[in-house]
């Protein structure tokens, strides 16, 4: 279950629990600008790399609030936050103080992931028609999976969820799209519980995970996968990206 905050607020990591916070990444050209400000060197190049203008943008203005959010969370400016990336690009934070986290973003909104004390990921995806639907999961999900899709009436909404639960893992996991996602398929129960369930020759790899769907902004589908038991989740409220430059003060 997810626990809703009305404002927001300090992200105090001390309770355990993985707190989700999200924002509209569409905004003014002066606040992109401040943003882009709080950017180290290394990703002001990437951002210059896009091509197109809405993706710079986008990735900068997700790039400075994940900087704010774990500024606050370490008690530190945004612009000082330094972050290593593991063999498959995966970032962490160079800092004493160790902070699991995972950033998603799609189509205008970006969400983000943080708790203490184990490996998380977190993905977002704008529903969206999808009429090649059978055909990716003919690709990249299992034969069960694949089989359940060509049969069953179009549902974008259902495929976006699964293919969210499925880089969620991979990205809490390390190994992203490295990582093929018919190496384990997926039950959803009840509620927003997800059981990860490998194929054969995976052995116990996929065990001792939580899958856990999200509830982003209607038009989204959202999942967080995280190594071991059920924590809870505190989802903060969406904030625009000028609300998000408001809390660093």
């Amino acid at each position: 279950m997810q626990h809703r905050h009305d404002s927001a607020g300090r992200c105090d990591l001390a309770d355990g629990k993985i707190h989700v916070w999200s924002v509209h990444l569409e905004t003014s050209s002066t606040v992109v600008d401040r943003f882009e400000s709080l950017l180290a060197a290394d990703e002001a190049a990437r951002a210059a790399r896009f091509r197109y203008d809405e993706h710079r943008r986008a990735f900068v203005v997700a790039r400075g609030a994940l900087r704010i959010l774990l500024g606050r969370i370490l008690g530190a400016a945004p612009a000082s936050v330094q972050f290593r990336y593991g063999t498959h690009g995966k970032p962490e934070v160079v800092s004493g103080e160790h902070v699991d986290f995972s950033a998603s973003d799609s189509a205008g909104l970006a969400m983000f992931a943080f708790t203490r004390g184990c490996e998380l990921g977190l993905d977002v995806e704008k529903i969206r028609p999808m009429p090649d639907a059978a055909r990716i999961a003919n690709a990249y999900f299992t034969a069960e999976e694949a089989a359940s899709f060509a049969s069953a009436p179009a549902d974008e909404g259902a495929f976006f969820r699964h293919w969210v639960c499925k880089e969620a893992y991979v990205k809490a996991t390390g190994e992203g799209l490295n990582r093929p996602l018919n190496e384990f398929g997926l039950t959803f129960q009840r509620g927003d519980s997800v059981v990860l369930e490998p194929v054969s020759g995976e052995g116990d790899r996929a065990t001792g995970w939580t899958l856990q769907l999200l509830e982003p902004p209607a038009g989204y589908a959202g999942a967080l996968a995280y190594r071991g038991s059920r924590r809870a989740v505190v989802a903060w409220p969406v904030l625009t990206a000028a609300e998000m430059l408001s809390i660093d003060r």
